[in-house]
């Protein structure tokens, strides 16, 4: 195929809206999905300005910058709102750029449009949530949690103070959710870059001394290898807080054993992964719990039990690394974090995980 014919057949086919002007501004050429985005077909837009698409929401000077930036030579790049021809408005990343011709006159502009507006409003309904499960929850719970305390010590009878006590740790647990919604909301924030690495056999380690000082009952046996170095940030301490306190949570025996080892992977049988593995020696996570991770979505029949699993998997989801669950009988049952190995030299710090 004629590297023209591909070219073509490639914007035609592009998941974005592409348009194409004259220097003055005149649509010479619109793809697919221009037509199917705007309503304005190939007929009606050719030889019109993309004027047509202009909502009103953007002022004069915009518009005025716009044209400063192409016709000195630059790429233009803004979020936008447009307007489609039934008059719905839909959020726009729009990026412009100049075409020359052979002797760098300029000719035309191509236009490259990705529809956020999905993104915009779930970027506001995190926001919100977030709000509304940290702040107004947190304030809430903390109400009824010093109430019940004072409800209790003014109850004489034993009997009525055993009814307070499910009370206080309900309220106790909705206040540790609160904290998980800021978790969430840290993991969503920053991007990861392909560059960073960090030391994961020292955050281990980290993480581990402070859970066990935490939890003087329960027996942790660390696996200290050599320093091994992932694609990762400082918030893959939440998945290993997460994991660790699952570990505990969920334990029946009198004395819970918990094993973390970090090794070259042997789940992706590769020494380019980095395997983080922890075994506990309780009844393993729920089978339903299980299978909503692996599914990759909730339905009212089949959920998790809270955010702790999701947590976990968005943050390694978060390093393009992956979360096996293992059932080793002779140890208990257990998850594996893969990560990505990276090399000692480009380690950085990543953000700073989020607890507040």
């Amino acid at each position: 195929m004629h590297h023209r014919q591909l070219f073509k057949q490639a914007v035609e086919n592009a998941g974005h809206a592409v348009f194409i002007t004259d220097r003055e501004g005149a649509i010479e050429y619109v793809n697919p999905k221009f037509e199917a985005r705007s309503g304005y077909t190939r007929e009606e837009a050719v030889g019109r300005n993309p004027r047509i698409i202009k909502s009103g929401k953007q002022d004069e000077e915009f518009y005025d910058r716009m044209w400063q930036t192409i016709l000195s030579g630059e790429q233009w790049n803004a979020n936008l709102i447009n307007q489609r021809k039934n008059g719905e408005l839909y959020h726009v990343e729009q990026t412009i750029s100049p075409i020359e011709n052979d002797d760098g006159e300029i000719t035309h502009f191509v236009a490259i449009e990705s529809d956020v507006t999905n993104y915009r409003l779930r970027k506001q309904q995190l926001d919100v949530l977030n709000r509304v499960l940290r702040h107004n929850l947190k304030n809430g719970m903390n109400i009824i949690l010093g109430r019940a305390e004072l409800l209790r010590d003014s109850l004489g009878d034993d009997r009525l103070q055993d009814h307070m006590r499910p009370i206080e740790e309900r309220a106790d647990a909705l206040a540790t959710l609160s904290d998980k919604a800021g978790t969430v909301r840290s993991l969503f924030e920053e991007e990861v870059s392909a560059e960073i690495a960090i030391n994961v056999t020292e955050l281990v380690s980290d993480v581990v001394t402070a859970f066990s000082e935490e939890h003087p009952t329960v027996s942790i046996e660390l696996d200290e290898l050599d320093p091994l170095y992932a694609r990762a940030d400082s918030r893959l301490r939440l998945a290993v807080e997460e994991l660790l306190d699952n570990a505990v949570a969920h334990n029946n025996k009198s004395v819970p054993e918990v094993t973390i080892t970090t090794t070259p992977s042997k789940q992706r049988k590769s020494e380019d992964w980095v395997d983080i593995e922890i075994i506990d020696n309780g009844p393993g996570i729920p089978d339903q719990e299980l299978e909503t991770i692996k599914q990759g979505k909730e339905t009212p029949l089949q959920h998790g039990t809270g955010l702790g699993l999701w947590i976990v998997y968005w943050t390694v989801s978060l390093y393009g690394g992956e979360v096996t669950f293992v059932d080793n009988s002779s140890r208990g049952t257990g998850v594996v974090l893969s990560l990505p190995r990276m090399s000692a030299d480009s380690s950085v710090r990543g953000p700073p995980a989020e607890n507040s």
